[in-house]
């Protein structure tokens, strides 16, 4: 391809060709050492013969009008000649810039790495480290990962590293492959923890060891004993009532949701906060407190999440920060369907929509997916809740999520119940069972399959264990929905010793929801309740129960637990059998086949086929 113009203005487009497809008048004029009139008509002059056009959308703006173009004349520069073309165009732009390269970086270090010399590939790295930063704090991980890349071989190449150069790089790069859904951010972080750990370097120790951190625990049933480690670490090294204490501890609190003692974590969480607010450091509360929201969530604790779940809203929507403002909306969703909000929960849930379209980072877009499959689960809407939880474990093995199958696994699980087809799913969930043992709600699963499964030997016998243990799980988030799916498998065994015992032990919860962080939905505690009555022979009690869980879900449209509430209330009126009870019972058993047959509830429509079978029979 052969280019004509004239000898000045073929020099000048080279030089235009060093700086790149698109380049600006400014920096043009300076890179070349050329005054404005002489600048503007040369520039005419290549635009007149095609080869350049200005950009209608920037004042002083061009293009060429090829790709072709531009490569065919930055090829024409000999080697040497064009790394003092990109000295140049460095110097200039530096100039331009003025000490605050901002958005430029990433071409000032473009410009510069083409110097053989030592000082300017310093300036290089310098530049792709800004770059890289400035395209973590734009959520553009992708940018970013190639800055802090480019820099490090960059650095390594030349001989221009030293050991906190490689740190900075690394917890840079380990931060974008976070953002990015890359597992591998996790080694890259706790390797640059390490390092830093082992120059005494403690800023950087606490820097690297915050940003591995995926938003909530790393998985779920058990702590990262690594990143635990570092955490502790860190604080160690920290003197009492800095900022950055308070950070370590919301992450270390974070780290522990399972496997540590309810008090440990409270003593975690009321030190973060008093150090917090003594700083006056507002986005490191909004932070603390979103960690809070899981860790802490049980039962003892729902109204004062409520508030600080509300606070962290609140304060979060005021700082502006795009990912603690997500987080915020989701545990408040999560903080709210726990207290029976679902209107509530669905104010945070369109928030967090609005977030993941527009930050479009996997991580988000894979816990944002299967608490939509819980939604869909609180609507009945079975489909829709297979569906999300399909897209979500695809989302969650995309970035590498550890524990993605295994929420997949028990919302497959809650699916099928509702389904009345969850008695085939007990070898799977044994197998999780097993597989997790810091997460014994699952043996409350399987002793739900077993029981929908007519299993009820093998249902008793889970019963029994759980019994022996003194009816104990861990106080974690998963500590109600454990009880609840135990409540489900006592009524169906209708043993009176075991209803007995998680009655009692869920009679100070009746006005919460049973949910299983952004997972599960187990519904109305008063539904459990009401049921666990029928079966110890307190009609009227039940009667209440299941009244105030009817109410509640025909109030926020809980399609499954209101037939569910529908079947329980017309096996309690068969039960008690006083004046009325039998036509009041025909009527709802009527609703509850009707709704369950139109929406897929396997097992409540032939439970309540069958009762409606015996009265026409009767």
């Amino acid at each position: 391809m052969r280019i004509f113009v004239n000898p000045a203005a073929l020099i000048l487009l080279r030089m235009a060709a060093v700086i790149g497809r698109d380049f600006d008048f400014d920096l043009l004029g300076r890179s070349a050492g050329m005054d404005d009139g002489d600048l503007i008509d040369l520039l005419d002059q290549a635009s007149e013969a095609g080869l350049i056009r200005e950009l209608s959308s920037s004042a002083g703006r061009y293009h060429f009008t090829h790709a072709l173009i531009q490569h065919v004349l930055y090829e024409e520069i000999g080697p040497a000649r064009r790394v003092v073309a990109h000295r140049q165009v460095a110097v200039a732009l530096e100039d331009l810039c003025r000490n605050r390269p901002g958005l430029r970086a990433a071409e000032l270090a473009r410009h510069w790495c083409h110097s053989p010399r030592n000082e300017d590939v310093e300036k290089a790295v310098r530049y792709a480290y800004e770059a890289g930063c400035s395209a973590l704090n734009a959520l553009a991980p992708a940018d970013a990962m190639r800055q802090f890349q480019f820099a490090t071989a960059l650095a390594h190449d030349h001989g221009v590293s030293d050991r906190v150069l490689e740190i900075d790089l690394a917890i840079g790069l380990g931060t974008a492959q976070r953002q990015a859904g890359n597992p591998a951010y996790r080694t890259t972080l706790l390797a640059a923890g390490d390092l830093a750990a082992n120059l005494g370097d403690t800023e950087r120790l606490v820097r690297a060891a915050l940003a591995n951190d995926r938003g909530w625990h790393s998985t779920s049933g058990a702590a990262d004993a690594e990143k635990v480690a570092q955490l502790e670490l860190a604080l160690q090294r920290l003197p009492p009532g800095v900022v950055d204490r308070a950070r370590v501890l919301g992450l270390l609190l974070s780290e522990l949701a399972f496997g540590t003692t309810l008090e440990h974590r409270r003593a975690l969480s009321e030190e973060a906060l008093a150090i917090a607010r003594d700083c006056a450091d507002e986005a490191t509360l909004v932070r603390i407190q979103n960690q809070m929201a899981f860790s802490l969530a049980v039962p003892s604790l729902v109204k004062q999440s409520l508030e600080w779940t509300a606070d962290a809203l609140a304060r979060a929507q005021r700082l502006g920060d795009p990912l603690q403002l997500y987080f915020a909306a989701m545990y408040r969703a999560t903080a709210a369907v726990r207290a029976c909000d679902i209107v509530e929960a669905d104010r945070c849930y369109a928030i967090a929509q609005e977030l993941v379209r527009k930050l479009s980072l996997p991580l988000l877009q894979w816990e944002y997916t299967f608490h939509m499959s819980k939604r869909a689960q609180i609507a009945g809407d079975l489909a829709e809740a297979e569906k999300l939880a399909q897209q979500a474990a695809v989302i969650g093995a995309e970035c590498g999520q550890p524990d993605a199958q295994m929420c997949c696994g028990v919302q497959f699980a809650a699916i099928n119940w509702m389904r009345g087809s969850m008695g085939a799913m007990a070898p799977m969930l044994q197998a999780m069972a097993d597989a997790n043992p810091g997460l014994p709600t699952i043996r409350a699963s399987l002793a739900m399959a077993y029981a929908q499964a007519r299993r009820l030997d093998d249902a008793e016998r889970i019963l029994a264990e759980f019994a022996a243990s003194n009816y104990s799980l861990p106080q974690d988030a998963t500590w109600l929905n454990g009880m609840t799916e135990y409540a489900v498998a006592a009524v169906a065994c209708e043993d009176r010793r075991y209803a007995q015992a998680l009655s009692d032990i869920l009679a100070p919860w009746s006005t919460q929801f049973s949910s299983a962080g952004g997972l599960t939905a187990e519904g109305p505690v008063a539904l459990h309740l009401g049921a666990l009555a029928t079966v110890l022979g307190r009609y009227d009690d039940a009667e209440t129960h299941l009244i105030a869980a009817a109410e509640t879900c025909e109030r926020h449209a809980i399609t499954f637990y209101s037939a569910l509430a529908d079947l329980r209330m017309g096996q309690m009126l068969i039960a008690r059998d006083n004046e009325g009870d039998e036509q009041a019972a025909l009527i709802v058993l009527r609703k509850a086949a009707v709704t369950a047959k139109a929406k897929g509830f396997g097992e409540i429509e032939n439970e309540a086929t069958a009762l409606l079978g015996a009265f026409a029979t009767g």
